[in-house]
């Protein structure tokens, strides 16, 4: 799910001063500029103390840079000074600030200033920023990626950074530069392979994948992407056997993953598990990891377990303790600690409950889940995709029609019906109850 401080302005603005305390400026001049385009032009106090926060830490990344320039300068690193000077010129904001760097590098002419009167485009992520990147990832990874990024060279580091910041591409390109010297790293091999996944290149990028999870001992991320293709060839089996493995290694060394990535290989294995029909080892495994205190409470997975032995009450039971309050309601809470329950959850519960001729309690979810979901789109100035409550609305339509509530149906196949364009269900639909009310009417006359 989405993080919705991603897009508050004063939630970015105290992550971008946290980042600024680190003395990670690219990053904190990026998410002050991106918290700007959030807040409308005017006299917003938030508004105010972004932008001079702007041209300090602007003032200050500056200073950096050009003190790092004047120093390899000195040092006799003039092709690094080089570099990082068209990185400068490339986070100046005027020309006054451009010449200056100019200036600075035509005051030693062992380098050739004509190159710096009309700059190339430098590279979007030259090895200081990919290393002030870094930096941040390395403190969310896991203890054994932490060291594999640490212990291997800019072009590894490169490939990672390139694929967290979402262009797999420039990852690709960074990851074959790496396996040409290091062809038999599966941590190479997992990054190319990743990279290739999202460019659509599955046919390489499988056996890489299948290679990297074959060592010895293998990274987690090259496990549970092999897993979920196993999954999406309908290879259950052999998924769930794969996440076994996973299983079996963060369990034999707990420390060497973090929280997130533990509860991320137990939930999946035991999601496999349970596709897989090994319902039994599903089971043992939950009741282990929950004696260890290795995995939370997992409401969803006890809900489908119990709705494939057939105890739909349990399963039941399960789901609205999970969903903990009235769908409907404005703080829709969920078991545990306070979280607030997500609109997929509410979604699934409702598909368990029209499954098992539930329908009013399932229309009351898909209701719930359509409002927060709508909740969110406006909280996200209208970015999230209108598909998932598209689907919503189509469900709740159909089920109107089940429970013959034309009215209401009609209303909901409207709706559909004004987005522009029309998405495929509001065609669907409209056949459907057009069909309805003429069954309607025929079994009126005849009556």
């Amino acid at each position: 799910m989405a993080a919705f401080w991603k897009k508050d302005p004063g939630k970015m603005k105290d992550q971008a001063v946290r980042l600024a305390e680190t003395g990670r400026w690219p990053e904190a001049i990026e998410t002050l500029e991106a918290a700007l385009r959030h807040i409308p032009k005017g006299g917003d106090p938030v508004r105010f103390e972004i932008e001079k926060l702007l041209k300090e830490y602007g003032a200050a990344h500056r200073a950096f840079l050009i003190e790092t320039i004047t120093r390899l300068f000195e040092e006799g690193n003039r092709e690094k000074a080089k570099d990082l000077a068209e990185v400068a010129e490339a986070f100046s904001r005027t020309e006054a600030e451009r010449e200056e760097i100019r200036a600075l590098v035509r005051a030693h002419p062992r380098i050739d200033a004509r190159k710096f009167e009309k700059p190339p485009t430098p590279d979007r992520y030259p090895p200081e920023l990919v290393d002030s990147l870094l930096q941040g990832y390395i403190e969310l990874a896991d203890p054994v990626e932490r060291r594999a990024l640490e212990s291997r060279p800019l072009s590894f580091q490169k490939a990672f950074v390139l694929w967290h910041q979402g262009e797999p591409e420039g990852a690709r390109e960074a990851a074959e530069e790496y396996l040409s010297k290091r062809m038999d790293d599966p941590f190479g091999q997992i990054l190319l392979g990743l990279s290739l996944l999202a460019l659509g290149e599955d046919d390489r990028a499988f056996p890489l994948i299948e290679t990297a999870a074959a060592a010895d001992p293998p990274p987690i991320r090259a496990l549970v992407a092999l897993a979920g293709l196993e999954r999406q060839k309908e290879n259950r089996d052999r998924a769930a056997d794969i996440m076994e493995k996973a299983v079996a290694l963060v369990r034999a060394a707990p420390d060497d993953f973090g929280e997130r990535r533990r509860e991320e290989v137990y939930s999946l294995a035991l999601q496999l598990l349970a596709e897989a029909e090994r319902l039994d080892r599903a089971e043992e495994l939950y009741v282990e990891l929950r004696e260890e205190k290795a995995l939370e409470e997992n409401l969803i997975f006890e809900a489908n377990i119990h709705e494939v032995r057939g105890d739909v009450d349990e399963a039941a039971a399960a789901w609205n303790l999970l969903i903990g309050a009235n769908p409907m309601s404005s703080a829709i809470i969920g078991h545990g600690s306070g979280s607030r329950v997500s609109y997929d959850n509410l979604e699934a519960a409702g598909d368990f409950f029209q499954r098992n001729a539930r329908l009013k309690r399932a229309l009351d979810l898909y209701r719930g889940a359509a409002l927060l979901y709508t909740s969110r789109i406006h909280e996200n100035d209208n970015e999230f995709t209108l598909e998932p409550l598209v689907r919503l609305k189509a469900k709740i339509a159909l089920l109107l029609m089940e429970t013959f509530k034309w009215g209401e149906a009609e209303q909901m196949v409207l709706e559909l019906e004004s987005i522009d364009p029309p998405p495929p269900q509001a065609a669907e639909l409209r056949k459907k109850l057009d069909e309805s009310w003429e069954e309607e009417e025929t079994e009126g006359e005849e009556g």
